[in-house]
């Protein structure tokens, strides 16, 4: 199924100006490169480890999805990235509130070409999928998804030291705004995505907006429905109605 490109899913300028949207293939991709980044070892990649498992569960869903987009934009070097841009679309509106999204695993046959390139995508449609189940449950494990999302990201943007910049300011600024000390799921704000790729040049209600308003389960099937959140409790009207 082919899908537009979500609306407000435009790339972030700190990803634009990489260019790595238009960089050739440079990393390789088997099946052990893919189970090293879902099975890390106990004492690898320790610092990142703790940083994503220093913020709440709904901020590591947020960020997750942001760093997931490093690998969408890279991808679009060589293959459409469309539905893992609506995964990611519809991760963020579940940052905001756990019932505007419905992600299911992947489950259609591998493609005989381009492998690295899809086996990539593929990975980071499946660990959105992970990460909003762990979130659902309000389980810290959410942040085992952000790690792996991380290690995937690094890994098809080698050299890149702007992913390495945006992500240590990310987890910072994630880690003192969204603690993992505040336990309680009632009190974690939502997460959105323009806290973190942020512009000073536009307001954040003004953002916040601009997102909500340009969701559209229409164009992006891991969206909810109205009526589908209005009975599960969500009160008002979603998607800046």
């Amino acid at each position: 199924m082919t899908l537009t490109h979500p609306a407000t899913m435009l790339i972030p300028q700190v990803i634009a100006d990489t260019g790595i949207q238009h960089t050739p293939l440079n990393f390789l991709w088997d099946i052990t490169v893919s189970r090293a980044m879902l099975y890390p070892l106990d004492d690898e990649h320790r610092s990142l480890q703790q940083a994503f498992y220093a913020v709440n569960p709904r901020a590591a869903l947020a960020l997750t999805m942001a760093t997931g987009e490093w690998v969408a934009w890279r991808a679009q070097a060589a293959i459409d990235p469309a539905d893992l841009l609506a995964r990611l679309q519809a991760g963020y509106a579940a940052a905001i509130d756990l019932r505007y999204a419905r992600v299911p695993e992947p489950d259609e046959p591998f493609p005989d070409t381009l492998q690295e390139w899809h086996g990539a995508v593929k990975l980071a449609r499946m660990l959105v999928t992970q990460a909003l189940g762990y979130a659902q449950r309000h389980s810290s494990t959410v942040s085992g998804s952000g790690v792996a999302m991380a290690l995937l990201a690094r890994h098809v943007c080698p050299d890149v030291p702007a992913f390495e910049k945006w992500l240590s300011m990310a987890l910072r600024r994630a880690a003192l705004q969204w603690p993992a000390k505040e336990r309680n799921p009632d009190a974690w704000p939502p997460v959105w995505r323009h806290a973190l790729f942020r512009d000073a040049s536009v307001p954040d209600d003004v953002a916040r907006q601009a997102f909500l308003a340009e969701l559209d389960p229409a164009r992006n099937r891991y969206l909810r429905t109205a009526a589908d959140m209005a009975a599960d409790g969500f009160v008002g009207a979603p998607y800046g109605g």
